[in-house]
């Protein structure tokens, strides 16, 4: 049985279609009746496939699903079928509906889990966010405890993240952080969370330990130096001047010596500012962004 992994088999190739026809069973049917060859539409389906022509591919595999229903190796044919759209031909309208025709006909199948997945993303592809998370989650329930489910919780929180559901997006990256040691998903649920707590929220004190676990563990220099620029923007919007300098001069970069320095002085200009004129709201404004 083929399947497909990552980014599916080799890359479309010369004869990629951007669209491929909705009539295609009745296309193949006609051919079939035409003269074309005599060859079984799942040979001819596989043979296309392996030049490369990925239309034709599809034409035979929707033939053979259309004149052989719960024929032997439909399931293959289907998952298969699902594969060329989504991967080759970029047709997710219909990778969508033959995922979904596989599940909803083999739901206990060899591809089960990875169709699951596969029409979590291909609704991500549509738009369909709150579909696709439905789809995750149910990959999570067909599936517990798969062996990367940290990595599918962490893309749920990201599309709920996308939606600009915060509560819930915090709800779920705290599960992906929740007892783990730290790693690049936990790396990017500690920086969410950090964005979601300074800066949709306005809560800096919840902000500021999370950038310093991320700027303390991360062994990549360019997310400690975005954590130390997000730690003193976050210290600056509490007005704790001195320690959004001090954040600052943790950057050692050569190159980010100018940006520094002058960040620094817009900081000195915001303290003074903030001294002569208490009264004023300075905090208006803040807590709407993403």
């Amino acid at each position: 049985m083929r399947t497909w992994r990552g980014d599916g088999q080799p890359v479309p190739g010369r004869r990629r279609a951007g669209a491929v026809l909705a009539g295609l069973i009745l296309l193949g049917t006609l051919n079939a009746g035409c003269g074309a060859s005599a060859e079984p539409p799942l040979a001819r389906a596989r043979e296309a496939w392996r030049d490369q022509d990925y239309v034709a591919s599809a034409q035979a595999y929707e033939e053979y699903l259309a004149t052989n229903p719960g024929g032997d190796e439909e399931a293959d044919a289907r998952f298969t079928l699902a594969g060329v759209y989504y991967h080759n031909l970029k047709e997710y309208e219909q990778a969508r509906k033959h995922y979904a025709a596989y599940l909803e006909a083999f739901p206990t199948g060899a591809g089960a889990y990875e169709a699951r997945e596969r029409l979590a993303e291909v609704n991500v592809e549509l738009k369909n966010l709150r579909e696709a998370i439905a789809q995750y989650e149910m990959l999570l329930v067909e599936h517990p405890n798969p062996p990367g489910w940290r990595k599918i919780r962490s893309t749920i929180a990201d599309l709920y993240y996308r939606l600009e559901d915060y509560d819930q997006a915090d709800i779920e990256y705290a599960k992906v952080v929740e007892n783990a040691s730290y790693d690049e998903l936990t790396e990017q649920a500690l920086l969410r969370l950090a964005s979601i707590a300074a800066k949709v929220r306005s809560r800096g004190e919840v902000a500021v330990p999370l950038y310093e676990r991320v700027i303390a563990s991360t062994s990549d220099a360019a997310v400690r130096r975005m954590a130390l620029k997000s730690l003193s923007e976050t210290f600056a919007d509490m007005f704790r001047f001195d320690e959004a300098v001090a954040t600052l001069r943790r950057i050692e970069e050569p190159e980010e010596a100018d940006y520094v320095a002058r960040r620094i002085a817009e900081l000195e200009k915001q303290r003074v500012l903030h001294t002569e004129a208490p009264e004023v709201d300075w905090s208006r404004g803040k807590g709407e962004g993403g």
